[in-house]
């Protein structure tokens, strides 16, 4: 029920935080960007699921920002490549969709 949904944006928030302290110490440490990156979109993926429509865009659009920072790190990380490319054409889709709404 809800409570499992609370726990679960209760631990996303944890996590995420744990990734501020890494990328605090070693702000270039690809794996903490990743991880950060991955963990914000699943924040965003279970906000959405919730009807928080504007906290789940801008928990993709900090998850894109992580995105293109490790991949400026690392360019040659395709799995990185592939979830920002998927996760800028679903906010694409978002954008075109309420821009065609009346």
């Amino acid at each position: 029920g809800l409570s499992q949904h609370q726990d679960a944006l209760g631990s996303y928030q944890q996590a995420i935080e744990a990734y501020d302290e890494a990328l605090a110490r070693a702000p270039d440490y690809i794996n903490a960007l990743n991880n950060k990156g991955l963990a914000l979109q699943s924040l965003g993926d279970l906000q959405r699921g919730l009807s928080q429509h504007q906290d789940a865009l801008a928990s993709w659009q900090a998850a894109l920002t992580e995105f293109e920072h490790s991949l400026e790190l690392a360019p040659g990380d395709e799995y990185i490549r592939r979830r920002r490319d998927q996760l800028q054409e679903s906010l694409d889709g978002l954008e075109y969709d309420s821009e065609s709404s009346p």
